[in-house]
């Protein structure tokens, strides 16, 4: 577990290289107050304002207010911050107030973040990947494919442990038609996507090929992949990050060219993509929340008659729709009680002209076919 923590550390900061992209940063307003006055005091709240917003949102990222792990990066606060704004300072009795914009690097903080919290996952979130290369072009052979970047990307979270699931078992739900809208949709489309798979992390993208001659009568093609990633919990559809690379290629062998871009722009992300689902594995089922699916509902009209019953029951706070197909369905509930009570209320409802069963219950996931 040591060694794999090195290698995501040196993957992480292989990817802060001059060619990378501007480092993206958010702001943090605080305010600190420290004992005493003068140029000491003052450097001593400065100093209590940067941490304490190094504090915040490391809060946030995590989504817990025990940062016992994180006591080296808080130590070490200075790293995080590209620079920070006093806007107030004043003394108050024999106190020194300030008030600071503190403007932090999103990118280290999430790497470092993530290094520490890979250990202690009690368990890594399930990955699903849909990604489409295709070449810009005209002719009808440039339709997408939904090989060479998966694979890359598949690779590199195996080699961390991760279980990752692709497109070839999606294709008993889905047809390619759809799928490929999915990978070059918008954000919604992508997060509805997300809400209807039953991992953890949903990885969608897409890359595109640019192929020209290097020079003027040559016969080597520079190859060009522009690759987008975005990366939803599955449990909700929420955008946890979007990433972006180019990688360029020359070669006389126009496949071997955009094989070979579409991989590398993937193998470039790889280390973005497994910090998102680090991440991603501190939202987890929690003890209040429960998955349903109702697999084969074959009409819209039945999952509204089992929410409108599902909020009718006790103790159940909150359902809500997250994804419905006549395939399947999904929905989530808060609800703190005994799953095994939960299951027999569900047991031989009515559905219009189905009866209800639980076919499967594990965990705070449970699984409903109609009859």
């Amino acid at each position: 577990m040591a060694l794999r923590c090195l290698i995501l550390s040196a993957l992480l900061l292989a990817l802060r290289c001059p060619a990378a992209p501007p480092e993206q940063v958010f702001t943090v307003r605080i305010k600190a107050s420290v004992e005493g006055v003068g140029l000491s005091a003052r450097k001593a709240a400065l100093e209590k304002a940067e941490r304490e917003a190094l504090a915040e949102a490391i809060e946030s990222i995590i989504e817990s207010a025990d940062l016992s792990r994180y006591r080296a990066m808080l130590d070490e606060a200075p790293r995080y911050i590209r620079q920070t704004r006093v806007l107030h300072t004043e003394t108050v009795g024999q106190n020194t107030d300030l008030e600071a914009d503190v403007v932090l690097f999103e990118r280290p903080l999430r790497h470092d973040l993530a290094t520490l919290m890979l250990p202690h996952l009690p368990q890594k979130p399930a990955i699903r990947i849909l990604f489409a290369e295709s070449i810009a072009d005209d002719s009808p052979e440039s339709g997408p494919v939904f090989e060479d970047g998966e694979k890359i990307l598949r690779e590199r979270f195996s080699d961390f442990g991760f279980t990752v699931k692709g497109i070839h078992d999606l294709l008993d739900q889905y047809d390619m038609e759809f799928l490929a809208q999915v990978t070059g949709g918008d954000r919604e489309s992508g997060a509805s996507f997300a809400r209807s798979c039953l991992e953890e992390v949903v990885i969608v993208g897409a890359s595109q090929v640019f192929q020209e001659a290097v020079a003027p009568g040559s016969n080597m093609l520079r190859s060009r992949a522009e690759t987008t990633l975005r990366v939803f919990s599955g449990q909700d559809g929420k955008l946890q990050d979007t990433l972006y690379a180019q990688a360029v290629v020359q070669s006389a062998d126009p496949g071997e060219g955009a094989l070979q871009a579409v991989q590398d722009s993937c193998a470039k992300l790889a280390g973005e993509c497994i910090v998102a689902a680090i991440l991603s594995g501190k939202g987890q089922l929690n003890g209040q929340q429960v998955i349903v699916t109702v697999e084969q509902p074959q009409e819209e009209e039945r999952i509204t008659l089992l929410l409108n019953f599902l909020q009718t029951l006790e103790g159940v706070e909150q359902a809500t729709l997250l994804f419905y197909a006549p395939g399947q369905a999904r929905l989530r509930l808060l609800y703190p009680g005994s799953m095994a009570s939960l299951a027999d209320m569900l047991t031989g409802i009515r559905l219009q002209d189905k009866r209800a069963e639980v076919t499967r219950c594990v965990g705070r996931e449970l699984t409903l076919s109609l009859f």
